[in-house]
Formats: C-alpha cells, structure tokens, sequence
C-alpha cells in the first residue's frame, strides 16, 4: 500500500479526493470541484523565487562590482517575529480522539481533550510570532462513522481559521470543547488539500502545516463498505506540497501502533512514516513523524515544531551558488548543517531557490534569546572593470 509518489502537481489534477460539499475555486491554482477537491497547478507567473524573466534573482544584491574584482557584499538583519511564518494546524477529530484514552495527571483523559489542552498551550505560547491557523478532519459538525459516509466524511472546502497574528483565540473557539465527544472518520487527504488551499496564497514569509492525527487517513472511497481503507493520496498531497510550493509538512502521530489493520488494509506506523518523509521535514532514527505516546509527549512533539518553525527565515531573495553565505547570532558565526533535527547551525530549507533558511538546535536557541540574525551574502566581483 505505501508506494513513494514523485507525481508533480499537473499530474495531481486527475486526482479527486472524495468529500462531501461544494469546495468552490480560488485563485491560488488549488482548485476544487463540486464532486470533491483536486488540486490544480498554480499559475506560471507565480513561481517562487524567479524572475520576470525565468530566471532566479540575485538575492538582493544590486548586481554591480566595483570593477576591482572585489566581492560584492550585502548584509541583512532580521528579527524574530517581524515575518512571521504561516503556520496551518491540521486537526484529527475522528470519533477515536474521544474513543481511545490515556492517563494524564492520574487521571483518564481523551485524546482530543489532551489535543485542545496542547493547543491552547501553544498558540498562547507562540501567538506572537507565528500565525497559526486551522483546518479541522472531518467538519466541526460531521456525523459519527457508523452514520455512513456522508457524515462522517465532511471536511470544510475553506480553513476553519485563516492563518493570522494573533488568531489563537478563533481556533479555540473553532475547535470543540475539550470535553466534547468528537465524532467522524478520518480524511486526512481532504483536510490537507483545504489546509493547503489556503497557503497557497500566502505569497510572504515561511509557509508550513502541522497536521496531527491518530490513524490512518481513509474516506477514499463514498462506497460505505470501503470507506475505512486507506487513503494512499495523503502522501501525494504532501509530498506535491512541498516539491512544488516550498511548503513542508510536519507530523505527529498519536498512539500509532506499527501493526497492519485488517480494514484499512495498511499500517499506520509505515504510512505516516512515509507521508512525514515526503513531506520535507522528516525526523531522524525509527520513525521520521513525531510519535506521541501520552499527553507530555504530544505537548513536546509540538512545542519542539513551534519552535523550528520559528526559527525558518525567508530572506530578501535567492542566494546564488556561488556566493558566500554567513550568518551571525550575537556575532557569532553559524555552520551550515544538513540535518536540523541533530546538528546546531543553519541549512537552507529550499535547495533549488536558496531563499529560505532554518536555524538548527543551538543556533536556533540562540535566535530565540537575541531575537536577531545578521545575514551576509558575497559574490565575487568582475576581473575586468565595467565600461
């Protein structure tokens, strides 16, 4: 059932993801259809980090040496927060949220109330330099399973919360109560492609989705006897997602078990290792999405993302290949890294545009002290002098 998809947006048009509803059209290329969503590519013109001409910019260098054969230097600095990125939270509130429970505090505790306690912490946490916003699988007022596809298969063509400065406040008041029994299936592919919808207008600044879930994505098929199987488009929507719109996915598995489920036909451990894979920002060692076992977990899972997130930086442009690049903390130098998960230093996010760069475990705690970084971008200036 897992199978690693490299299919590009065009080819993703041909896909429709069953959801009840009439998605309508927006003018992002995420385009949705009255029998379901399909995702459309997005406009030529609206290509990140290219020119009029189709060609990548100099990243904000002005393009003239000084004839000397000098480099051509340009610093920038930023502040945490003065951009902040747009962050989506994908939201599982499938019947087994409040089905299945854990201990937390000694006590029993669903799911889903463990889920609207970690929210609360975080927006009220990181409010002020990410815009979170929020898209919830299946609908607020979808049905329960056993009413059939049509109930419990429902998810919103628009987000529930548009991702904004200060919107913690409307998420919470989006989401059910903590103590609500939470009721439906699990369309994970349909929430991510609304999610996805929405950020594909957000032309300023990181763009990023949190999606957490505590099984497998299904409602793939409107034949009621089918509907809990395996929905194996999630991973094409993640994995087009990034590859084609610089926008990762992160993911958080809640009490994933590593076996195969009989209906679903699938194993959710493997898949959602697959789909945070495909997604970008996968974590090093067993399992690439971030496992949540109990309510402190989940809490760390995300808190740990929040921060990551906040330490991405879009930078004024494109870095060429061939220019040196610093940055500085405090005044103290950052190494470029390839793994954020495990190293200190700096990578960039996006390697074919360069224009978008994380800083990685100490680096990024030192980001978040200074609430500053100063960027230096050199190119190497012309031998001969300009006529």
């Amino acid at each position: 059932m897992t199978r690693k998809s490299t299919l590009p947006l065009t080819v993703l048009a041909a896909i429709t993801l069953s959801a009840c509803g009439d998605f309508g059209r927006d003018d992002s290329g995420w385009m949705t259809g009255g029998d379901g969503i399909e995702i459309g590519e997005p406009d030529a013109g609206d290509q990140e980090g290219l020119d009029g001409d189709g060609g990548v910019g100099d990243g904000g260098l002005d393009g003239a040496d000084d004839g000397h054969g000098e480099p051509d230097c340009v610093s920038e600095r930023f502040e945490l927060g003065a951009e902040p990125p747009s962050v989506m939270l994908v939201l599982d509130k499938s019947s087994s949220m409040s089905d299945e429970r854990w201990m937390q505090d000694g006590q029993s505790v669903t799911r889903w109330s463990s889920l609207h306690g970690v929210v609360t912490d975080l927006v009220g946490t990181y409010d002020t330099t990410i815009d979170f916003g929020a898209t919830l699988f299946p609908a607020v007022d979808s049905g329960h399973w056993q009413e059939g596809y049509a109930a419990a298969c429902d998810v919103s063509g628009v987000a529930d919360v548009a991702t904004a400065s200060g919107a913690g406040g409307a998420i919470l008041d989006a989401m059910p109560g903590a103590n609500v029994a939470v009721q439906g299936a699990t369309p994970a592919s349909a929430g991510m492609v609304t999610a996805l919808g929405h950020l594909a207008v957000e032309d300023d600044g990181p763009r990023a989705v949190l999606l957490v879930t505590d099984g497998l994505a299904n409602c793939a098929s409107e034949d009621d006897e089918e509907m809990f199987l395996y929905d194996d488009r999630l991973p094409q929507v993640v994995q087009a997602a990034y590859e084609e719109l610089n926008i990762p996915t992160y993911v958080v598995g809640i009490d994933i078990r590593d076996e195969t489920v009989d209906y679903a036909q699938a194993n959710a451990h493997e898949v959602l290792d697959q789909v945070a894979r495909v997604g970008g920002v996968a974590r090093e060692g067993e399992a690439a999405y971030y496992a949540a076992g109990d309510p402190e977990a989940l809490y760390e899972a995300m808190d740990q993302i929040a921060a990551r997130i906040e330490c991405t930086v879009a930078l004024a442009g494109p870095v060429p290949e061939d220019a040196s690049f610093e940055i500085m903390v405090d005044g103290v130098s950052m190494d470029e890294v390839t793994d954020c998960a495990t190293e200190d230093g700096w990578r960039f996010t996006d390697a074919q545009t360069r224009s978008t760069v994380e800083l990685c475990g100490q680096a990024c705690d030192a980001l978040r002290v200074e609430g500053q970084m100063e960027v230096q971008t050199c190119e190497d200036g012309a031998i001969l002098p300009v006529p």
